[in-house]
């Protein structure tokens, strides 16, 4: 589209409690002639944004690790990664515009708020935090994709077996 908002999508985190650590980065001064690559088990931001000089800006930030991708092609025997998040803060909705989201980026928010809900909801229904509960699913709601709204997927599944199907996939 032509824009550029000026500022890296992404840095390392955690080690020494770096703001920005090394040596891993995904901007366009990441180009540090070291050779360092991503490497599943890697930590690192993911923050797209936008900015308008004098105006405004915007910035979404989410932890994630590497993992190793399992594309439908092996080019030329290349090892690809994907990422996987590891930070579970829902997004404010009433900050986005859903209409301006294609029909994957619908999906993958519905995905990224359920899990939110099965991680951070457990965890909150567990210690009794019943306002704290509420606040999450609110923050959480399903969102309509195109004609699929008729079957609103919102309830929240808290109980043992749904926690067993999140250990299982994170630990396979």
């Amino acid at each position: 589209m032509g824009l550029d908002y000026q500022h890296g999508t992404g840095h390392g985190i955690g080690h020494f409690l770096g703001v920005h650590e090394g040596p891993i980065s995904i901007s366009e001064k990441s180009g540090n002639g070291k050779g360092y690559g991503l490497q599943p088990g890697m930590f690192l931001s993911d923050e797209p944004g936008y900015y308008e000089k004098d105006k405004f800006g915007i910035r979404l930030e989410t932890m994630m690790m590497v993992i190793k991708a399992h594309p439908p092609h092996n080019f030329n025997d290349m090892k690809f990664h994907t990422f996987e998040p590891v930070s579970f803060v829902p997004f404010e909705p009433k900050l986005l515009n859903f209409s301006l989201l294609s029909k994957k980026q619908k999906e993958w928010l519905n995905w990224f708020n359920m899990k939110t809900r099965n991680t951070v909801g457990i965890e909150l229904q567990k210690q009794g935090r019943e306002r704290g509960l509420r606040w999450l699913l609110s923050k959480t709601e399903y969102i309509p994709i195109d004609d699929c709204s008729n079957h609103s997927p919102n309830v929240i599944k808290l109980h043992s077996f749904t926690i067993f199907c999140i250990l299982a996939a994170f630990f396979l």
